[in-house]
C-alpha cells in the first residue's frame, strides 16, 4: 500500500494507542544511539510536541462557542499531542540518557510561550482550521518520512503510531474547516495564503527554538548561530530526499482547497514536485 493510500485508509476514528504499551526495555540501542541527527530531531520534536498543551489553551479559547470543537480539542487533540511529546522524551532519555532533557525543555518552553498566544490564530475560524490541517499535513508526513528512515523497530512504533494520529487529527480539522468555510467561503487565495504562512512558522519560529535549546545544552561550548540551525536542516533535507512523501503531502494540502477531484488529481504531481524544490532548497 503506498503513502497516499495509506494516508486515505488511516480512519479518523481509530483506536488509540497508550504510552504504557511502548516497550522501551527492548530498544535495539546499537541501531540508533550514533544517529546524531536523529538525536537531534527527536528531541526537538518531543519539545514542540509537549508545547502543544499552551497552543490547545489558545484554540479552545478561540471556539469557545462551539462545544464540539472544544470537547473534540481538549478531550482528543490536547492530551495526543502531549503523549507523542512524551513518548519521544521517553524514547531520549532512554537512547542518550546523559542528555539532560528537562533542561533543555525549560529553556525552550521559556522561549517558546511568549510565541504562543491568540495573536498565532487566524481571526476567521476556517483559516485557522485549514492552517491547523497544514500543521497536522507537516507533522504527519514528517514522521511518515521518520517511520521510513529509522532501522530501531521500538521507534519506528513510536513514530508510526504518532503519525497515524497526525492523519486523524488532520482529518478532524478538515471537518471543522468545511463546517466553518460553508458559513465564510473563504476563497482559494486567502487559504493558500494561509497554509503558506502557517508553514513557514512552524519551521522558522518552532523549529528553530526547539533546535537552538537542544544545541545550547548538547554543545555548551559552542555559542548557536543561524548558521547551525541552517546545517541542522540540510541534515533533515538530505534524510528527506529518501524518505518524504511528497505526494502525500501534495494530497493532503490540495485538499484544502475549493477544487474538484479530477482537477486536484491532475495537480497533485506537480505540486508533489514544486514541494520537493521548495523543501530541498
Amino acid at each position: 500500500m503506498g503513502l497516499v493510500e495509506d494516508f486515505e485508509h488511516v480512519s479518523a476514528g481509530g483506536l488509540h494507542w497508550k504510552l504504557e504499551e511502548i516497550p522501551f526495555a527492548r530498544i535495539d540501542l546499537g541501531r540508533v544511539k550514533d544517529d546524531a541527527q536523529l538525536f537531534a530531531m527527536l528531541t526537538c520534536a518531543s519539545f514542540v510536541e509537549i508545547a502543544s498543551d499552551l497552543y490547545g489553551r489558545n484554540l479552545v479559547t478561540h471556539f469557545a462557542d462551539n462545544a464540539d470543537v472544544v470537547a473534540w480539542i481538549s478531550g482528543h487533540w490536547q492530551p495526543e499531542e502531549v503523549q507523542h511529546g512524551r513518548a519521544l522524551k521517553a524514547y531520549v532519555k532512554a537512547v542518550w540518557p546523559d542528555f539532560p532533557w528537562a533542561e533543555a525543555f525549560d529553556a525552550f518552553i521559556q522561549d517558546y510561550a511568549p510565541t504562543a498566544t491568540q495573536a498565532h490564530l487566524e481571526p476567521r475560524r476556517a483559516l485557522e482550521m485549514a492552517a491547523r490541517c497544514m500543521v497536522e499535513t507537516g507533522t504527519a508526513t514528517f514522521y511518515t518520512a521518520l517511520g521510513a528512515h529509522c532501522e530501531e523497530p521500538v521507534l519506528r512504533q513510536i513514530v508510526l503510531n504518532i503519525r497515524n494520529d497526525e492523519i486523524r487529527h488532520y482529518k478532524h480539522f478538515y471537518r471543522f474547516f468545511k463546517d466553518y468555510n460553508a458559513l465564510e467561503r473563504q476563497g482559494n487565495a486567502a487559504i493558500a495564503r494561509t497554509l503558506v504562512k502557517r508553514m513557514a512558522i512552524t519551521r522558522n519560529e518552532d523549529a528553530y527554538l526547539a533546535y537552538k535549546h537542544f544545541h545550547a545544552v548538547r554543545y555548551p561550548r559552542e555559542a548557536f548561530t543561524d548558521a547551525h540551525f541552517q546545517q541542522y536542516l540540510e541534515r533533515g533535507r538530505r534524510l528527506a530526499r529518501r524518505t518524504y512523501p511528497f505526494p502525500m503531502a501534495a494530497k493532503m494540502t490540495l485538499r484544502l482547497l475549493n477544487l474538484n477531484t479530477r482537477v486536484r488529481t491532475a495537480l497533485t504531481p506537480a505540486v508533489a514536485f514544486l514541494a520537493r524544490g521548495i523543501l530541498m532548497r
